[in-house]
């Protein structure tokens, strides 16, 4: 005989069951609201096409399908280039340097001509969507400085693929060791993490949990300091902001190196004052009854020094010590120092 539920306990028990379910439902939805940007929808992929193919006085029914099929993906991006390259003549011409490398030898901020952002030929949303596109080009070739330039300035809400937006600006702020907007932009972007590509998710919080490992006036601070001077170097760049970093490492390095220095004095002075205690030590009320003379050798300080600096060589073997147990690349941020004082003495 099988058990039967009062009807009424039934009834409450669907009633019950259709609440958590609504619930479940309503907690997602607001979940999703809590982001502060979304993936463009068809609908706004199709208005936009449709200005574009007005603007250029083509046919683009083709155009708004294939990009409206590839909405949320990596690969709207360059498709709506593609798009913008055919329509356009002068989007053609930034399609085409994008797919190209830039020369190493361009000493020039921008490489890409910026008048193209400003063309009033071009609709508003095409201007938009090449700019963010050659922000992204900037980024892969570590071009971080011009790709803020170009990124910064663009709105979440008027791009084709905001998350290239926030992941480049984000990759830019880390690169460049600007941890609190690189935390911020990251947050940002992994608001709609389940819906980003992969591997903007993955590196996203990769380097979300470096930056935030980051100590200042650390050698790994430094050390990156240093990668990204010799970034900038192997572009040619080498004006007063290169400068002032070159000057901020020595700074850095100074200061570790004589609190390095602080610290090895203060263990001589403890071993130094043990060593001369007596396991027997003479009361304060009586006499020695030393026979010295009382004294003292005078300390010859060279010129330019300072009492208990440490002379070169021990100089070296300290940071020799401190380097020791430390990755490869920080033993060359110290050669760098070395370098770098040689050709201060000079």
């Amino acid at each position: 005989m099988l058990f039967r539920l009062p009807q009424a306990w039934t009834i409450v028990t669907l009633v019950t069951l259709l609440c958590l379910c609504g619930q479940s439902g309503s907690t997602a939805q607001e979940l999703t609201r809590r982001a502060s940007w979304q993936f463009p929808a068809p609908e706004q992929i199709e208005q936009w096409v449709t200005e574009w193919a007005d603007s250029a006085a083509v046919d683009a029914a083709g155009d708004r399908e294939t990009l409206e099929a590839l909405a949320g993906t990596e690969a709207l991006l360059p498709a709506s280039l593609q798009v913008l390259g055919r329509m356009f003549p002068q989007a053609a011409t930034v399609v085409e340097q994008l797919q190209m490398r830039p020369d190493p030898s361009t000493t020039s901020f921008e490489i890409i001509d910026p008048a193209i952002f400003a063309d009033v030929q071009l609709p508003e949303s095409a201007r938009i969507q090449l700019q963010l596109a050659t922000g992204c080009w900037y980024v892969r070739h570590q071009r971080y400085d011009e790709a803020l330039e170009l990124l910064n300035e663009l709105p979440l809400d008027e791009v084709i693929d905001p998350s290239a937006l926030l992941f480049n600006i984000a990759v830019c702020h880390h690169r460049l060791i600007q941890v609190d907007p690189c935390v911020t932009t990251v947050h940002r972007l992994l608001e709609n993490e389940a819906q980003l590509p992969r591997r903007y998710a993955v590196v996203g919080n990769l380097m979300l949990s470096d930056i935030e490992s980051l100590e200042a006036e650390s050698l790994d601070e430094i050390a990156r300091m240093m990668a990204d001077i010799q970034r900038r170097q192997a572009l040619h760049r080498s004006g007063t902001r290169v400068i002032g970093l070159e000057e901020d490492v020595i700074e850095k390095l100074d200061k570790m190196i004589e609190k390095l220095e602080q610290q090895m004095q203060q263990q001589q002075q403890a071993a130094s004052s043990s060593s001369q205690q007596s396991s027997n030590p003479m009361q304060d009320s009586r006499n020695a009854g030393g026979q010295g003379q009382g004294n003292v050798t005078d300390r010859q300080i060279p010129e330019g020094g300072s009492w208990g600096a440490l002379p070169p060589q021990k100089r070296a073997a300290a940071l020799a010590e401190m380097a020791k147990d430390l990755p490869p690349h920080y033993r060359e941020v110290i050669e760098e120092y070395f370098r770098q004082l040689a050709r201060e003495d000079q």
